[in-house]
């Protein structure tokens, strides 16, 4: 602990769990063996904990809504283009991007405000102060994913989706329709190839200065010589020598999907999403399931808003939820939903209990 708080930021922030050669790992506050996420693991722990009230994130991939899932907390990712990026990684804040700032709450009532105050002049793009009757609202809902290099969803995951359907379809005297297209096939090669599109070289931001070498960095790490960490080492060599996406094909899939989404939902309609195929997992687990944040990441890819809300916890004690997804601009609906499930289902998971007297 420091003077001004608890800290443990991940190098280049683009990981899947919160760990730094300073500070070393950062644990899931429901089970220390587990992971909170990342990149802002460090912060929903802390928020879990009551360690703080609220968490200011970043997210390109699922950075916000990774750790929110993981440590049963509430967690939105507002529409890209208006959170202003700049200074974060070397950016004047007016690029093309899938990146935005959000925030972590244990509770929806204070993500509107919060988003509000991040947005700026641009706040009232989001419609934030709108009053939406979610009676109004349309909803659908992916039962899951065929892309081949995520893993199937496990049955606590279905079973927090169904329990949500059930309690629409029973309360609101409406019907959640399922909804799929052919993007949910490739959902990491899709954000993979948006990546690239990002401002900044990552592995030229590792060092600050001459882009690293992917390949020799890691005979260095096996030789017990490199600083950095496996993790950022591996995501190099993914981007300079493994095959990414053909341009036209990712594009004109993409083009594809925001058109087909986005007309369904139109400006009164949310899609009910997966956050990921299980609970928070072991620490280093993400090693042998590098691809599981794509639930989270093709958000980004599609540059719309979502919200990651808790449903309580599965049989091991863990967390477990879903993510609301809205049309561009749309934020108000996601937290419209939001707001329902944590009456319907108890809200936020805090990892301990505080006395209030």
């Amino acid at each position: 602990m420091s003077a001004r708080g608890l800290v443990c930021v991940i190098t280049i922030i683009l990981r899947q769990e919160t760990r730094n050669p300073i500070y070393g790992m950062t644990s899931n506050p429901h089970h220390t063996g587990r992971t909170p996420g990342g990149s802002s693991g460090a912060e929903a722990a802390l928020t879990a904990s009551y360690g703080t009230a609220i968490s200011l994130c970043s997210d390109v991939g699922g950075s916000t809504r990774m750790p929110a899932f993981y440590c049963g907390m509430f967690g939105h990712h507002p529409t890209p283009g208006t959170t202003n990026m700049k200074g974060c990684f070397y950016r004047n804040g007016d690029e093309e991007s899938m990146f935005s700032l959000g925030f972590i709450s244990r509770y929806v009532e204070d993500l509107a405000p919060l988003t509000s105050v991040i947005a700026g002049d641009k706040a009232d793009l989001l419609k934030l102060d709108k009053q939406i009757d979610i009676k109004n609202i349309k909803f659908y809902y992916l039962d899951s994913s065929n892309d081949c290099l995520v893993s199937p969803l496990r049955p606590e995951m279905k079973e927090a989706m169904q329990r949500v359907i059930c309690k629409i379809n029973e309360n609101l005297n409406t019907s959640v329709q399922p909804y799929y297209h052919k993007g949910f096939d490739y959902m990491y090669k899709i954000w993979s190839y948006w990546m690239t599109k990002e401002p900044g070289n990552y592995a030229q931001m590792l060092t600050n200065d001459k882009e690293l070498n992917g390949l020799t960095e890691l005979f260095k790490k096996m030789c017990g010589i490199s600083k950095f960490c496996l993790f950022s080492i591996l995501r190099v060599i993914d981007m300079q020598w493994l095959p990414q996406p053909q341009a036209e094909w990712a594009e004109e899939l993409t083009k594809s999907f925001k058109e087909d989404l986005f007309n369904k939902l139109g400006d009164d309609g949310v899609l009910l999403l997966p956050s990921a195929p299980h609970a928070a997992p072991y620490h280093y687990s993400f090693y042998f399931r590098p691809y599981n944040f794509a639930y989270w990441a093709i958000v980004n890819a599609l540059k719309c808003p979502a919200t990651q809300v808790p449903l309580g916890k599965n049989s091991q004690d863990l967390p477990v939820g879903i993510q609301v997804l809205a049309k561009p601009y749309n934020d108000v609906l996601c937290l419209t939903v939001a707001k329902y499930l944590e009456k319907e289902f108890g809200g936020s998971l805090p990892a301990c209990k505080v006395k209030t007297s």
